[in-house]
Parts: structure tokens; C-alpha cells; sequence
């Protein structure tokens, strides 16, 4: 176990120097970072080690929750609408995990981002399609990685293609987990593109307890850009039975970050494996009154 986390340590530490080496002067597709999943922007994009987080999305956020999810599997689809007051795109993802062996999981998503202000007719998009590849070694340790493709389409002759990365660890021992890692690590595909993705080392801790009927969920995440901004994300969830919760979170970030400071609150239920997670972003000039809402199925 030691020799493994040594060398997850190293390749994490590899990874983010690598970035910050060849990152250029621009930051390119923001949306990379955008939450998927109302269960965590409910949060304000805290609570990626939350075990009451579905990891249907994990191609987007955390891998390494996979290996530890309950049951075989889970699906998700969501539709958001962002930053209303400004440039107003609609938002749809879906999603799929899957735990065939014990100690292995992959999972599959596609984001896709539209409704901005035509130009010449055409209407700028993007996309995002991601896979995920985990293992868990005992019941306390996993990691994994994602690999995903996205195109920003700006103009009907004009588009940005990127290939990323997540690679991250987590440990869980009774109600404490915490994960560490690096997301969104990569760069333009065309190599005289200069721009530079908001690739980050990424931390999530997270405290899950269960008293009776209620349960109660608090989580920190935080992300150090690799251009030097950064953002601190923390969330709260109250949960009646399993089936009914609340969910209140902030996020506290740099000017420039790529997701930048607001609040946010969400609702959620689940009742026979199926999911409905609905959340509301405010106190943001930007972003707010953004709103997503998602349903799922785990089985």
C-alpha cells in the first residue's frame, strides 16, 4: 500500500509540474470545470468524496469514487441553464458508472453546451466526451483517471479541441474520506494554440454521518490553478431517511478562477434507486441565477 501511494504521489507531483511548464498566456474552455451534477453545484462543486454522491458523472469530477460506490452502477442525466445575465447557455450531460469487480470500475460522459448568440448564423457550442478507468485496492484506498475530449466550436471555421486529464487517490476510513489529485491537465490540441485550460491540484475532504433518521454531509474542496488563481469550495447537506435532502454550499475563489465565488443551494430525492437533484447558484454578477437539475437511477 505505501509503495503504491508513493507512486501515485509521484505521478501527481509529475503531472502538475509538467503543467505548469507548458502552460501558455490564455485560459481556454472554463466550462471544463463546470459541475455536471445539481448533487454537488447544490454544494457550490464541494463534496466530490461525498459517498452519497452519485459517481454517474465521475467523468467529469472524481474517479476514484467508483470503486467505492455501492451497488453495481448508476446513470445520470442533468440539464442546467448558466449564467443567465450574461451569456446564457443551456446545458445537458449524461453519465454512467459501473463497478463490474469488486475493485474495478470505468465510466462513460458527454456535456454539451449551447444556446449562445449566433454568429452569421451559426451558433458557437461546445462538447465535452470523457471516459474513467478506477481500482480500489482493499475497502480504505482507490484511485483513478479520466481522459476526455472537448471542442469548443466559436465560429463556424473557428474551433478549439483540447484533450485533458483527471488522475486521483482517494482513502476512506469510517466516515472521513479525502482524495487528492490534479483535473483538467492538458493542453490545446493544435500545437500553435497558445491558450491554456484551467487545469488545477485538486483536494476534496468530506465527513458523512448518520444518527437515526438523519444524516448529515460537510465537505471541503479546493483548487490551485495552475496560472495561479485558485478557489476553496465548502457544503452542507441534511438528509432526512435517505430520501429528502437540503443542500447549502460556497465557493470562495480568485478573481480570475475559472469557476468564480458564489453561493449555492440544491434539494435533492431518492426513493428505489432513482434520483432527483435540483440546484440554484446566487451572489454572483456572472453566474447567478444559474440553475441545474438532474435525474438518475442506481442499481
Amino acid at each position: 500500500m505505501r509503495r503504491l501511494a508513493t507512486i501515485v504521489f509521484a505521478l501527481t507531483v509529475s503531472i502538475a509540474a509538467f503543467a505548469q511548464e507548458v502552460a501558455p498566456a490564455n485560459e481556454a474552455h472554463p466550462f471544463l470545470r463546470w459541475s455536471r451534477d445539481p448533487a454537488l453545484s447544490g454544494l457550490a462543486g464541494a463534496g466530490m468524496t461525498l459517498p452519497g454522491i452519485s459517481p454517474a458523472f465521475a467523468a467529469f469530477s472524481n474517479p476514484a469514487a467508483i470503486p467505492m460506490m455501492e451497488g453495481l452502477g448508476a446513470v445520470k442525466a442533468s440539464y442546467g441553464y448558466y449564467s443567465p445575465s450574461m451569456v446564457g447557455s443551456s446545458n445537458i450531460a449524461v453519465g454512467a458508472a459501473f463497478k463490474p469487480a469488486k475493485r474495478f470500475g470505468l465510466a462513460v460522459g458527454y456535456a454539451h453546451q449551447f444556446g449562445y448568440d449566433k454568429i452569421d448564423g451559426f451558433g458557437p457550442h461546445d462538447f465535452i466526451i470523457g471516459g474513467s478507468l478506477a481500482f480500489g485496492a482493499g475497502d480504505h484506498f482507490s484511485m483513478g483517471a479520466n481522459f476526455r475530449y472537448s471542442r469548443s466550436m466559436l465560429m463556424k471555421n473557428l474551433s478549439v479541441a483540447v484533450f485533458s486529464t483527471d488522475i486521483m487517490a482517494q482513502i476512506r476510513f469510517g466516515g472521513f474520506t479525502g482524495a487528492v489529485g490534479v483535473r483538467s491537465v492538458g493542453k490545446p490540441l493544435d500545437k500553435d494554440d497558445k491558450s491554456k485550460i484551467p487545469s488545477s491540484a485538486a483536494a476534496s475532504f468530506s465527513y458523512h454521518y448518520v444518527t437515526g433518521i438523519h444524516s448529515i454531509d460537510a465537505a471541503l474542496d479546493g483548487d490551485f490553478y495552475f496560472t495561479k488563481n485558485w478557489g476553496v469550495a465548502a457544503g452542507f447537506s441534511y438528509g432526512v431517511k435517505d430520501i429528502a435532502f437540503v443542500r447549502v454550499g460556497y465557493r470562495y475563489a480568485s478573481e480570475r478562477a475559472a469557476v468564480p465565488s458564489h453561493l449555492a443551494v440544491g434539494v435533492g430525492g431518492k426513493y428505489k434507486g432513482m434520483t432527483l437533484d435540483v440546484s440554484y447558484i446566487t451572489l454572483n454578477k456572472i453566474i447567478g441565477n444559474s440553475f441545474q437539475l438532474a435525474f438518475g437511477y442506481s442499481f
